[in-house]
């Protein structure tokens, strides 16, 4: 009687797949700048590559921006994202990238930086009227926590009907000081 012994040679074997989306939450807001962290779930069976952090403006009618997108490395957990504008309304997403492609992005978080619109002073605080002259007291507005740029001056006649003009002048605001 003759045996026959056969050995099968079993490979273990991996299947890879994009990475499962990242649990993104904002840390921090400031004026221009806000600090996120996040979780990354399974990874898909291959390592991480890269982050995409997409980031884009909203609107007060709720109309959005173009998504801008910036490029994280693959062992951060935090991103501080500086060079926003104050008192501004964004959305958020984040994706991580494999060898075989970006997976699912984070649900979007919505923050708002700190600061708002400047608020316009009582017009005796404003004002100053004689005869022949109006003095404008722009150092009585208060700027929101966010700097003014500048001053767009606007003036008409006191005749019924007359049309508003803009200034011959838009006053750039340089050395006011600021909320912090």
């Amino acid at each position: 009687m003759v045996m026959s012994c056969a050995f099968l040679n079993v490979q273990p074997f991996s299947i890879s797949v994009p990475p499962a989306a990242p649990v993104l939450v904002v840390t921090s807001v400031m004026q221009k700048s806000v600090q996120l962290q996040w979780k990354q779930g399974d990874t898909g069976g291959a390592a991480v590559r890269q982050f995409l952090l997409a980031y884009r403006t909203v609107g007060e009618g709720g109309e959005t921006g173009e998504w801008d997108e910036v490029s994280v490395e693959p062992a951060a957990s935090t991103r501080l994202l500086e060079g926003l504008l104050c008192g501004t309304h964004y959305q958020f997403r984040l994706a991580a990238v494999n060898k075989i492609g970006s997976g699912s992005a984070s649900s979007v978080v919505d923050v708002t930086t700190k600061g708002s619109k400047p608020e316009a002073p009582k017009l005796e605080h404003f004002l100053q009227v004689n005869t022949t002259s109006v003095i404008l007291l722009l150092d009585s507005w208060q700027d929101g926590g966010c700097h003014i740029k500048a001053f767009g001056i606007e003036y008409r006649e006191a005749t019924v009907g007359s049309n508003w003009k803009l200034g011959k002048m838009v006053i750039f605001v340089q050395g006011l000081p600021t909320s912090s």
